[in-house]
């Protein structure tokens, strides 16, 4: 709390100021600079002893509380994925808490003002929901006053938006309630998918009756979700054209366009129709729009690291890298998105051999440690799996491969099936079949032929396996025999 109160309130803070002293601001600032991470270091720092006395204890409390009163004032310039008017809700809300302490004082004239300042953030960026409670107020004034025709009027307007925050409510539900059922398992999610079909249909519909952008946003946002679960990544690159039309038209609110989300899903979709040159070149043109600071900018980063390395821009790679493990906030993100990116990290290890040395030691760097989880079958223990297959390959470790095989073909077995994970299959084959032979070149590439013929043949699946290539099997294939003929 207190890195995003030095972040983002800054010197204009109320409550945490640059000209207050006093052991608070001593311990704001400890913390701040990165001088103490725990309770015993900061105990140490401020009293000479690391025994979490009740002097200690009352004095994080007390900062604690002042630290939560400035989260009010925070930046909330950058949007979030799922709400691309948070700047504006967020001002509606100081507003509306400010109306609320002043109705209840009798303030009705200041009241009145600050009802009018909510009106004309909440109607031009579409927040029913702030425009029904200041037009309340406004009732409420009205009837305090005893002025009867503003109170009629107010009160069929409120008619009106009642209805609209209704329909906006519905597809709130509609939306979060499928957002529920497409995370988890890949199996589950494709259960789910027929049940989708009817989903958008009824938040279309609700769009169409109400006109309210709001809505249009939660059916576009699950509608993307549909494509890429159906594999139909061009259509993707249509439904999002579609919708800068109707923006353009001026038939969808500016406040409810998601630009940042779009742009996102846009580069991944450029990785899937191996549009790798536009695919950079819109990655690089829309860095600029995400915050730093921001789970966003990783989501992006991500998805312009891969382009470089489906790509083969090997050196693009390590310099975008390069600001990702730069970024103090990798930190902040959850355990398994920094493995995530430790995949990444290694996946580029394997694949920048003919770099200088010099120009990527920080690679060499760990961001965390990884396991195999016993839990994760369908997850991230597969591009672990052949990570640690290939780097033993290419270092020409086979002792270490000696039960590696039966291993395998169980997983295989148990969990590789269908013709979704068809491609994973065969490169898995194609990994033992080194194995199998002992790094016997002329024999591995004999026999390898055919699968390496399949490989090609086998189309990129719609959903999870993909999005594990982290690398093209066919470039680390590629490694693997530069390796073995290095042996």
């Amino acid at each position: 709390m207190v890195t995003l109160v030095a972040e983002q309130a800054g010197k204009a803070s109320p409550i945490i100021t640059q000209q207050e002293i006093g052991l608070e601001k001593k311990l704001y600032n400890a913390i701040k600079d990165g001088a103490v991470a725990t309770d015993e270091e900061a105990a140490a720092f401020i009293y000479g002893s690391s025994d979490l006395s009740a002097n200690y204890r009352m004095l994080k409390s007390r900062l604690r509380k002042k630290v939560l009163n400035t989260i009010i004032f925070l930046d909330q310039t950058h949007a979030s994925e799922f709400e691309p008017s948070s700047p504006e809700i967020h001002e509606c809300e100081l507003l509306l808490h400010q109306v609320r302490k002043l109705y209840d004082f009798g303030e009705y004239k200041v009241t009145k003002k600050l009802t009018e300042q909510i009106l004309s953030i909440s109607v031009s960026s579409q927040l029913t929901e702030f425009t029904v409670k200041a037009l309340e107020y406004q009732r409420g004034i009205s009837l305090l006053v005893q002025d009867k025709p503003k109170f009629t009027s107010i009160n069929q307007e409120l008619q009106l938006y009642y209805n609209l925050e209704t329909a906006e409510r519905k597809a709130k539900n509609i939306f979060y309630a499928a957002r529920i059922e497409l995370t988890g398992k890949a199996s589950s999610k494709n259960q789910y998918l027929p049940q989708l079909v009817t989903v958008l249909h009824e938040l279309k519909e609700l769009w169409q009756q109400t006109s309210v952008s709001k809505i249009f946003y939660y059916y576009h946002s699950l509608r993307i979700t549909q494509l890429e679960m159906e594999g139909n990544y061009e259509a993707i690159f249509g439904a999002i054209q579609e919708a800068e039309k109707l923006l353009k038209q001026g038939v969808l609110n500016t406040r409810w366009y998601n630009a940042r989300f779009n742009n996102y899903i846009k580069t991944y979709a450029y990785i899937r129709t191996n549009q790798y040159a536009l695919g950079l070149a819109f990655a690089q043109k829309h860095l600029v729009d995400y915050n730093p600071k921001s789970f966003n900018w990783f989501a992006y980063m991500e998805n312009y690291i891969q382009l470089a390395l489906y790509a083969r821009e090997y050196k693009l790679a390590v310099e975008l890298m390069a600001q990702v493990t730069g970024n103090d906030y990798l930190n902040s993100l959850s355990r398994n998105k920094r493995e995530r990116w430790e995949l990444h990290r290694r996946y580029l290890l394997l694949c920048c051999g003919d770099i200088k040395e010099e120009e990527y030691n920080f690679l060499k760097k760990e961001i965390c440690a990884f396991k195999i989880l016993s839990t994760d079958k369908e997850g991230s223990n597969l591009p672990i799996i052949i990570y640690r297959l290939i780097d033993n390959l290419i270092y020409n470790k086979f002792d270490a491969l000696e039960c590696q095989p039966e291993l395998i073909n169980k997983y295989i077995s148990r969990h590789l099936r269908g013709e979704k994970a068809e491609r994973v299959r065969i490169f898995l084959r194609l990994l033992l079949l080194v194995v199998k032979e002992e790094g016997d070149l002329n024999l591995i590439q004999l026999k390898s032929k055919p699968l390496l013929e399949k490989l090609s043949a086998a189309t990129k699946s719609e959903d999870t396996y993909a999005e594990l290539e982290i690398v093209p099997y066919e470039h680390l294939w590629e490694l693997v025999i530069n390796g073995l003929q290095r042996k």
